[in-house]
């Protein structure tokens, strides 16, 4: 899992993210928790955007086995 810590106040309006080849591999508006399964998601590099009223983030992250 990956977890998005955002001030408690900050609504997020959507969150993506994208593999180092610039294919975006999950991207959801509906996040009712601060978590994000990645299980599916290959082996990797990413990349994670966020957007929310506080602006957008960027950040990455390495999914290992």
């Amino acid at each position: 899992f990956i977890n998005i810590d955002m001030s408690s106040d900050a609504r997020i309006f959507d969150v993506q993210i994208i593999d180092l080849m610039g294919k975006e591999v999950y991207n959801t508006d509906n996040l009712s928790t601060n978590k994000i399964d990645i299980s599916s998601l290959e082996t990797g590099n990413y990349i994670i955007v966020v957007n929310s009223d506080a602006g957008k983030q960027l950040g990455k992250f390495v999914k290992t086995k």
